[in-house]
């Protein structure tokens, strides 16, 4: 996982008109057979950081994908977080325009301009193998961040069922209840209800098949659900939750708030809501079972 960014760009008006009316962001994956994500945020800098841009991209073999945003502030920013098997082969610029479309150098940014954002240090925590219950529709992981700053989580959820090495399960994720995969052709439908049964994969989203990467805003609670497309197959019915979440402690001096700046639980649930107890795993019983690695 890699965090670029281009940091505070400077926009003020000059002759009453601020250069860049708008910003175009390129994306682009040369790996002709893995795939990667991109969570793009935009920030509008104004005394205070404002998060009004947020998008995640799957950027499929050979893709390329071009965005165009509002940029008339005096100050902004966009960010970059990257994962999946093609993270090394994606490549992103950020170009500056001005109203007519004429590109402005000074806000032009090439992959080897972005800065590489550092951090205390990152480490992976695993639920080990667990056996799924029959009555598990669906596995939820939900992460909350208890600090004062935006953190980035990658969760992912491995299918082990009768196979090594494991799979990916197909993913949804949802900040504070709102999902946030990409609709299918512009028009999700939400929640689904089939007899009775409220917990059904959302209609007309895209599933995530990599590892779920997201910055969650200070104090919001971001859950992934996966919903498994196979009942349980004897011998081996086995799944597995690893979560990538940063080091550093919210209050190193202060012993009454917990260490960790993201605490994260996942459950086996079923389509009624009710919670499978042998699949449950809470932030105390995940085991950290990678050394820390520097972001």
């Amino acid at each position: 996982m890699a965090i670029l960014s281009t940091g505070p760009i400077e926009n003020r008006p000059v002759g009453g008109v601020r250069p860049t009316q708008q910003v175009t962001v390129k994306i682009d994956n040369n790996d002709s057979t893995n795939s990667s994500s991109v969570l793009l945020q935009g920030y509008h800098l104004n005394g205070t950081r404002t998060l009004y841009v947020l998008e995640l991209f799957i950027v499929a073999p050979n893709q390329v994908i071009t965005k165009d945003y509002f940029a008339n502030f005096d100050a902004f920013e966009f960010v970059f977080t990257t994962s999946g098997p093609a993270e090394g082969s994606t490549e992103i610029s950020v170009w500056g325009k001005s109203g007519s479309g004429q590109l402005i150098a000074a806000h032009r940014l090439v992959l080897d301009e972005l800065s590489v954002s550092v951090g205390p240090g990152v480490q992976t925590v695993t639920s080990g193998p667990i056996f799924r219950d029959a009555d598990t529709s669906f596995i939820q992981v939900s992460a909350l961040n208890v600090s004062n700053d935006p953190q980035t989580v990658t969760v992912s959820i491995l299918n082990w069922q009768n196979q090594c090495p494991p799979e990916e399960f197909p993913k949804f994720g949802f900040l504070c209840g709102e999902i946030v995969n990409e609709p299918e052709n512009g028009n999700g439908d939400g929640v689904t209800i089939q007899n009775g049964v409220i917990f059904f994969p959302p209609v007309g989203f895209i599933p995530v098949l990599t590892p779920f990467t997201f910055t969650i805003p200070a104090g919001q609670l971001f859950s992934v659900q996966a919903y498994p497309g196979n009942p349980i197959i004897p011998p081996d019915p086995v799944y597995e939750v690893q979560v990538t979440l940063p080091t550093g402690p919210v209050l190193p001096v202060d012993p009454v708030l917990p260490i960790d700046p993201i605490r994260v639980n996942t459950w086996g649930i079923d389509g009624f809501g009710f919670i499978q107890e042998g699949n449950t795993v809470l932030h105390h019983q995940f085991t950290r079972f990678l050394p820390t690695d520097p972001i």
